[in-house]
């Protein structure tokens, strides 16, 4: 069941098979487990090759796998020599069979940490800022309107009371001699 672990002393590259494996310690809980398992994958083959649903856990004293997607949903507390393992083979790391069952998409999950993941996350970021500038600039020009607008009203109604004053007090001066 557990392949042979083949480590060339070089972490980064990986040839032939390769078991990773990460045992519980005293006082770890699930997101310890996760985190010193990823990283102890992404030391072996790098970040951009991690997949997030290739490991598969197995409870002490178990040679039986427990799929990621039932060990996300449903293991809640680990006990001393609970384990997450991962193979890879030629620096790839392996999809087990018991994954790709409980998988939602059809597809091979996103590599968050890929290239062309980042390329697309900055372009959204870089798209998202420009719209938000576009519409503060939209925002200002309306504001400045506005401006425009209230001093065009202030002035004339200034110029309605200066011809109001004017005329009353031209016809004061006609009707009181």
């Amino acid at each position: 069941m557990l392949e042979q672990k083949k480590d060339t002393g070089d972490s980064s590259t990986t040839t032939g098979t390769d078991t990773i494996k990460v045992v519980v310690e005293k006082g770890w809980g699930t997101k310890r487990l996760n985190t010193e398992f990823e990283t102890k994958v992404n030391e072996k083959v790098g970040a951009d090759n991690y997949c997030k649903d290739c490991p598969v856990f197995y409870k002490k004293g178990s040679n039986k796998p427990i799929s990621i997607h039932e060990y996300r949903n449903n293991v809640k507390n680990l006990g001393l020599g609970d384990f997450l393992m991962v193979t890879i083979t030629d620096g790839i790391v392996d999809m087990p069979e018991i994954n790709k069952n409980g998988k939602i998409e059809e597809k091979e999950p996103i590599n968050q940490f890929s290239e062309e993941t980042k390329k697309e996350k900055e372009r959204l970021e870089k798209e998202r800022l420009e719209k938000e500038r576009l519409e503060n600039e939209k925002r200002k020009a309306e504001e400045a309107e506005l401006e425009v607008e209230s001093s065009k009203v202030d002035s004339l109604k200034n110029k309605n009371n200066k011809t109001q004053i004017g005329i009353s007090i031209s016809v004061e001066s006609k009707t009181n001699p």
